[in-house]
Order: structure tokens, then C-alpha cells, then sequence
């Protein structure tokens, strides 16, 4: 199946030019701040983020780049100790266009080509097979 094809917007977050994807995610994991996410927070109606929303970007932020992704809602749940209903609460547009917005990049695909060389050089030279 072929990649869709995505399209990206550059804006100007936390003093610098940023590419953005159609649904407002950060094209580039490496674009993330914590000046671009109270930014995008004010712009989605929370004033100031509290220690509570930091603790959930944190652990989405740290789960995206340790795996590629974001999490399941259940390890959502287990590493934050929140419930989703006390999730959803925390971040206006909810957990994907709340909460994931503001700490990652959309999906796997978007992990910037950096994670693929992570893991290329965590493995040993006779696992890598050419591809043809």
C-alpha cells in the first residue's frame, strides 16, 4: 500500500519558522519545544499549562521517540496514571488533537529519519539484509 501523500505548512512558533502537517502535528519531532508547546497550548485555549498537562506531554514526548509512535491508550494511562476521562479533561481538543498535538509529530511515518539510523546502529552487521 502506498504512503499517502502528506503536505505540511511552515508557521511561525516560539520565534522560529516550524512545518506543521494539515492537522497542526509537528512535521519534524526535532521542531518540538517547550516554548512551541505553551504556544500551541495558548492557541488551543489553555492559558498556562500545569504540572499535570507538562507530566502527560512529557511521557508522550519521551514515548514517541523511545518507540516511533504514540502510545496505546492503555500505556497512555499506566504512564501518566490518569484515567482517559481525566486525560480528555486536561486538553480542549481531547487527547489526539490536544494532548499528542502539542508533544509529537502525528504518526510513525513522520519520526525523523534520524530514528531509522538509531536503529540501524543498534543492530549488528549481519542483520542488515540489502534490499533489492
Amino acid at each position: 500500500m502506498a504512503e499517502p501523500i502528506r503536505t505540511r505548512a511552515l508557521r511561525f512558533v516560539a520565534g522560529r519558522e516550524v512545518y506543521f502537517d494539515t492537522e497542526g502535528f509537528f512535521w519534524d519531532p526535532d521542531d518540538w519545544s517547550d516554548r512551541a508547546a505553551e504556544e500551541l497550548a495558548r492557541e488551543s485555549g489553555i492559558e498556562r499549562l500545569d504540572a499535570v498537562q507538562w507530566r502527560v506531554l512529557r511521557f508522550l514526548r519521551a514515548y514517541y521517540l523511545d518507540q516511533g509512535r504514540a502510545p496505546l491508550n492503555r500505556d497512555l494511562k499506566a504512564g501518566t496514571e490518569l484515567s482517559l476521562v481525566e486525560l480528555e479533561r486536561l486538553f480542549p481538543q481531547g487527547i489526539r488533537l490536544g494532548a499528542r498535538r502539542l508533544a509529537t509529530s502525528s504518526t510513525v511515518s513522520k519520526v525523523s529519519p534520524k530514528w531509522g539510523d538509531l536503529l540501524a546502529q543498534q543492530l549488528p552487521d549481519s542483520a542488515l539484509v540489502p534490499v533489492a
